[in-house]
């Protein structure tokens, strides 16, 4: 009988710890669990997955679809289970508790992607005058000089951001010229200004994205990977990193290192996130699902039910505090 396994799977894993479960999954060969965040949702061949549990309620109907399609494949049927986490109702308990709007908004997503076929369009009208500046600096300070003309036609015109129309573009200019990021020659030639230099010449310059300051868990030799600043660890205190409890011995402020063992009992470090919004049409839906009462997927003249019984109670009991509302 084999021995079921579990393999944690995050970005703030080190590579060859990820790469460990990445192989295992791979093969195929021995059973495994993995317990991943969004890293495995793209771009790494998995193999054959039996099934996928999504616990807690996806941020969109895109990521539930893609999360749903990474099993069933070779010839097998695709297998979602969803484990959604409802707080015991007091006196003091919410509104968001007392509408169960977690397992609601799970409801909506699955009907929506199962029921309508519908998921987030892309959204094309998205101006990111942010990305364009750094666009402009950095092809400003490839080129060593460039005419206003070229940039316009190589990020606009012709480029992704063609959203921007030409005033705002000439708009944009000015200001970068007026806060010192870019200067313009006589020969009409716009260089890299005094403060756009300040920016350019820095290496955080190259990741378009902020990233936070990050410590490095070590363990011996061997990096097991790295926690954000802004989530604190004291000497002595047990941690649960990497699927396995250590207890960290030392902290190296300066090299920005955490020095920890192995040992029994812990806490998962608190990892920060920008949360992101939910479609307009998933919170409509979840309205449709409060005024009908029925979550169930309607399918030709039946509708399918696909919940157990803690999940109708729950939703009977969201319902009956919708209305009460």
């Amino acid at each position: 009988m084999f021995r079921m396994n579990f393999f944690p799977h995050h970005g703030s894993l080190a590579k060859e710890l990820r790469e460990v479960l990445e192989s295992r999954l791979q093969k195929g060969n021995l059973p495994t669990t993995a317990v991943c965040t969004m890293t495995l949702e793209l771009g790494i061949d998995i193999g054959k997955v039996k099934s996928v549990i999504q616990v807690t309620p996806p941020h969109s109907v895109s990521s539930l679809r893609q999360r749903m399609g990474r099993s069933g494949r070779r010839d097998s049927p695709s297998v979602l289970r969803m484990l959604i986490t409802e707080n015991e109702l007091t006196v003091s308990s919410s509104i968001v508790d007392h509408l169960r709007l977690q397992l609601v908004q799970s409801m909506a997503m699955i009907r929506l992607m199962i029921s309508k076929q519908w998921f987030e369009p892309a959204d094309s009208r998205q101006m990111h005058y942010s990305t364009l500046l750094h666009q402009i600096l950095a092809i400003t300070a490839q080129w060593g000089g460039v005419r206003a003309d070229q940039l316009w036609s190589q990020l606009c015109q012709t480029g992704p951001f063609r959203n921007v129309d030409l005033n705002d573009f000439k708009s944009l200019l000015k200001h970068m010229g007026a806060c010192g990021l870019l200067t313009q020659l006589a020969s009409g030639e716009m260089v890299v200004g005094a403060e756009g230099e300040k920016l350019t010449n820095h290496y955080t310059f190259y990741a378009v994205f902020n990233t936070p300051e990050e410590f490095r868990i070590i363990t011996g030799n061997r990096t097991l990977g790295t926690v954000p600043v802004d989530s604190p660890l004291l000497p002595d205190q047990h941690i649960i990193f990497g699927g396995r409890r250590w207890k960290v011995t030392e902290i190296e402020t300066e090299k920005k290192v955490i020095y920890v063992e192995a040992t029994k009992g812990g806490q998962p470090p608190q990892f920060s996130g920008g949360g992101m919004s939910v479609h307009d049409a998933v919170r409509q839906e979840m309205l449709a699902i409060y005024r009908e009462g029925d979550y169930r997927i309607a399918i030709g003249s039946k509708k399918v039910d696909y919940a157990d019984t803690a999940a109708r109670n729950l939703f009977a009991e969201g319902c009956s505090n919708f209305q009460r509302f």
